[in-house]
């Protein structure tokens, strides 16, 4: 009959230490999975916020309003305004407000206390009617940009057009308004140049001029 044998002390120690070592590893393997799933949904999270603030401001430029400044007016309000860093314009009020009427759009950077910017979009009751309440309302569109930069195509047929910085005391709207983003350079984020052209041509509640051959507001 044989004794029956067991393990020795040295074998033992080396099936811990193999046993060990392919529990780091598979540990290692779990924390890299993690951190690269970390990484990309950051990333598409990232990616999403800059779409949705493209898509957003395309749509405003788009249904753009070119109300000229009634004649009651103190303070002159046009349906767009901008310059290289803030723009304004009156479009169409959001679904969530009823779809009904226009709307006072601002775009602006706003310092965000740690040496960037957040682009914020403000909006509320377009300030020459009065049938609306003048509510207000906010939304940071894009965090942590470092700059921003608007510019403006004028419809001038006689000569070429140049891009402007400034678009401002016209009734009419630019033919092409585009917006500039900038990140820090060890921002993932990427900013497509947008350039959007307004459909929106004549104040719908405007009487012809045909004297100086123009729209004129009637409000």
């Amino acid at each position: 009959m044989k004794a029956a044998r067991g393990f020795t002390l040295i074998e033992m120690a080396v099936a811990l230490a193999i046993v060990a070592l392919i529990a780091v590893v598979l540990f290692e393997g779990l924390r890299f999975g993690q951190r690269a799933h970390q990484k990309v949904m950051s990333s598409s999270a990232a990616s999403w916020q800059v779409f949705a603030s493209q898509r957003l401001i395309r749509s405003l430029l788009e249904s753009a309003y070119p109300r000229e400044a009634a004649p009651t007016e103190t303070i002159p309000v046009f349906g767009l305004e901008g310059d290289r860093e803030k723009l304004s314009l009156l479009a169409s009020a959001p679904l969530a407000d009823g779809g009904v009427g226009l709307q006072r759009y601002e775009i602006e950077p706003r310092s965000d206390g740690h040496g960037k910017f957040d682009l914020v979009v403000r909006w509320r009751a377009d300030p020459a009617s009065e049938s609306q309440a003048d509510t207000r309302a906010e939304e940071i569109l894009i965090e942590g940009v470092t700059a921003v930069g608007w510019s403006y195509l004028p419809n001038e047929r006689d000569s070429e057009p140049a891009w402007t910085q400034t678009w401002h005391g016209r009734q009419e709207l630019p033919r092409l308004v585009r917006l500039r983003i900038s990140f820090a350079a060890d921002d993932p984020r990427t900013w497509s140049e947008l350039v959007v052209a307004p459909r929106v041509t004549d104040d719908a509640n405007c009487a012809f001029d045909v004297v100086a051959q123009r729209c004129r507001s009637t409000s």
